[in-house]
């Protein structure tokens, strides 16, 4: 294994967790208090790193390049299985329809901005759709090439929004010791953490190297809790919790991203806000499009039992893609259907699961060379971490 598959590894776990989600962390964390948002991010994060190993642990026990439906099929049976394809179809379809229509409405509106052109939503997402689908057809060596680059853009444009809202910080608005119960706020955190869907990949592309799995795993989230940290110590010292453009206000309108595009335009009185923040949103649903896309296309793979002939290849494209499409066509507000539900089947697929499938796992006498410690303890933690995040989901959704 070279050290660019290391360094694309970790490039290809960050560019997965940073998404779309990113915007509305400072509204759904912020609003309890910047001591609340820390603790949260840092908790959160952990919790889900505790979870990846657990689901490395439960890949190692199978044979390199078996994905969720052959874990799940050998260690659940059949009503796991069942309960497995519909709860990672739900959610990795509905990531990649909402990562489609958001690229396709941020095309369309630049077009028209710079160049004065204007074409439909419909056009922009096919011409979405034609790219990425090429790009997963290509295989994971080019998407993680291509991802690296836009990682690497990503943390550029973002540091310039910093460098640009910096001077505008006031810190009586990110106090350690502003804390407030920031229980409601866990699961938009835990789906911002989203890259479990990319171990199984990673697995085949590090040729079985735990040590380099646990690396990528460890500091491809970390870079985006850093920036997660960074991003909400930002908004928070420019936007006030209260008022009319508060990140309460905010939060009630149900639209985070043109929100905080708003109020950082104002207070920083930039035209290059607007610019830049659209260009990052563009970046990190690109970046995250590509690990859900090529996750979803393994997980097809596995549960198909496709191997990797062109023609599979083709099939296993098409049907990484044409379902989200047939979903942002039929309906407008694709962009939405992410958010809701979207934490319930994380939780189950990428939480559940990946506790259950290598304690069962360990009790048939599966090999394994990686444990993780605390055994029975941990994974009972995992699951009682995952059922916490569905309960307070359905406590938002006013279940």
């Amino acid at each position: 294994m070279a050290k660019n598959d290391l360094l694309g590894s970790i490039f290809l776990v960050s560019g997965t967790t940073i998404g779309a989600g990113m915007i509305a962390l400072p509204v759904a964390a912020g609003i309890y208090g910047y001591g609340a948002a820390l603790f949260m991010f840092i908790s959160v994060w952990f919790a889900c790193l505790v979870i990846a190993f657990s689901m490395l642990e439960a890949n190692l026990q199978h044979k390199s390049g078996a994905n969720l439906i052959t874990m799940i099929r050998h260690t659940l049976g059949l009503p796991g299985e069942v309960i497995g394809w519909v709860s990672c179809l739900l959610l990795l379809y509905c990531l990649i329809a909402a990562y489609l229509s958001g690229l396709g409405e941020l095309i369309r509106y630049s077009l028209n901005y710079f160049f004065e052109v204007d074409i439909q939503t419909t056009t922009s997402v096919l011409l979405v759709t034609a790219i990425f689908s090429l790009l997963i057809f290509l295989g994971i060596r080019a998407s993680e090439h291509v991802n690296r680059a836009l990682v690497l853009v990503i943390l550029l444009v973002f540091l310039s929004l910093v460098f640009i809202t910096v001077p505008y910080v006031d810190s009586t608005g990110i106090q350690v010791t502003d804390f407030e119960s920031p229980a409601l706020s866990l699961p938009v955190i835990f789906t911002s953490f989203g890259y479990l869907v990319i171990i199984p990949s990673l697995r085949t592309y590090l040729s079985d190297d735990v040590r380099s799995l646990k690396i990528a795993c460890t500091v491809g989230s970390l870079i985006p809790l850093l920036l997660y940290v960074l991003w909400t110590t930002v908004v928070m010292g420019v936007i006030p919790v209260e008022g009319a453009n508060g990140l309460g206000s905010i939060r009630e309108s149900g639209d985070p991203a043109t929100g905080i595009l708003r109020a950082l335009a104002e207070v920083t009185n930039n035209s290059q806000v607007g610019f830049i923040f659209r260009l990052f949103f563009f970046l990190a649903i690109a970046s995250s499009l590509i690990g859900v896309s090529l996750g979803t296309f393994d997980f097809l793979a596995d549960g198909l039992r496709k191997n990797n002939s062109q023609y599979n290849q083709l099939i296993l494209t098409a049907l990484t893609f044409a379902p989200p499409l047939i979903i942002v066509l039929a309906f407008e507000q694709a962009f939405l259907c992410a958010l809701g539900y979207a934490a319930i089947f994380s939780a189950i697929i990428f939480g559940i699961m990946p506790a259950v499938m290598p304690w069962i796992g360990r009790r048939k006498g599966a090999d394994s060379h990686y444990k993780l410690p605390g055994g029975s303890a941990t994974f009972s933690l995992i699951v009682m971490f995952s059922v916490t995040v569905i309960i307070i989901e359905l406590i938002n959704n006013n279940v």
